[in-house]
């Protein structure tokens, strides 16, 4: 109940005996009386105070309260009167709410930042499968020409994805399959040069001859010519390579596609996967396809197959091809080598 009614209450209350109401009466008077005759020497200060006092002391024997707000209440004008009493527990307290609303802050940096030093072992989880993977959300297209584009932008992200799952599994072959043995050194053919230089190349080593020796003559066989292109797709795979080389080679490739054969096509078919064929080489390539049939057993070296070219450099197929067509250039003790496991 407010204060005010309270009082209105109890001067009821008093007022309905008849002897109080007529002492109050009197007692309202004379201090009528008495204020008057005070009041021109009465402090502004001092009446506040006398006031507070008055408040104080009806707060302490007629208003107390018994329950937890009274008890909080007293704590906290305790405290109150203490910190207003003395300054430095006031610089103390400030001290101690300061260092209060710090340590969370400070705990939060340095959950965010770990402080580095000292050994630090991270474990990686194997990672399953080496190619990339995007999400589109599907859009409506009503104009015609906004659907061409779409379409063209849809073929060129597929053909850059087919083109990074192709590099990524051949790079993820390589780094977990033994190197393959290197078949003694004599007397060699100038494709078993190429052909060693590009174990070099697939094994991270740096060549064991100069490449411009390497070249193949105008008259060298096809055999020789691809594996000249697959020497400059195995330096692009391992560290980027000479680009200009790798175009050179697979435009003699493409010089003359009757004399291109299984190993010419898989060559082709690698640069396309690599993402290095110009569209003048593609267009070789797309008709030397044309007599390929899908079912072919080693169809995964000459035509596109899925999102990737999973097909190894120098995989058993691969070495089947370069068995038939290259018997006048490679010697059976470097297929027997090749295929050593």
């Amino acid at each position: 109940m407010e204060e005010p009614a309270r009082r209105e209450i109890r001067r009821c209350e008093l007022e309905a005996d008849r002897r109080v109401a007529d002492r109050l009466a009197d007692l309202e008077t004379w201090l009528e009386r008495c204020r008057k005759l005070l009041a021109p020497a009465v402090d502004p200060e001092q009446e506040r105070r006398a006031r507070r006092l008055a408040e104080r002391i009806l707060a302490d024997t007629t208003r107390e309260d018994f329950s937890w707000r009274g008890d909080l209440r007293l704590v906290v004008g305790y405290v109150g009167e203490r910190l207003r009493a003395s300054a430095a527990l006031r610089v103390i307290a400030a001290s101690l709410l300061l260092h209060l609303l710090g340590l969370p802050l400070l705990a939060w940096v340095g959950w965010l930042r770990p402080e580095e030093g000292g050994p630090r072992i991270l474990v990686e989880p194997p990672r399953r499968s080496p190619f990339a993977t995007y999400e589109e959300p599907a859009r409506v297209v009503t104009d015609p020409e906004q659907e061409r584009l779409e379409l063209a932008r849809r073929a060129a992200l597929a053909e850059r994805r087919y083109v990074q799952n192709s590099l990524r599994w051949s790079r993820w072959r390589l780094a977990h399959e033994p190197p393959t043995a290197v078949a003694p050194a004599g007397d060699e053919t100038p494709a078993e040069a190429v052909l060693r230089e590009r174990l070099a190349a697939l094994s991270g080593a740096r060549g064991m001859a100069d490449p411009a020796t390497l070249r193949p003559a105008p008259d060298a066989s096809p055999a020789h010519l691809a594996l000249w292109s697959e020497l400059w797709l195995d330096r692009y795979l391992v560290d980027g390579g000479d680009e200009a080389e790798l175009d050179a080679a697979l435009g003699r490739l493409c010089s003359d596609p009757h004399r291109l054969g299984r190993l010419g096509i898989s060559a082709l078919a690698r640069a396309e996967a690599f993402g290095q064929l110009t569209s003048e080489q593609a267009r070789a390539l797309r008709r030397a396809r044309e007599g390929i049939a899908p079912g072919d057993p080693r169809a995964a070296l000459l035509l596109r197959q899925d999102s990737a070219r999973r097909a190894a450099p120098l995989g058993e197929d691969w070495v089947g091809f370069l068995e038939v067509e290259g018997s006048g250039s490679v010697s059976r003790a470097w297929l027997r080598a090749l295929r050593a496991p």
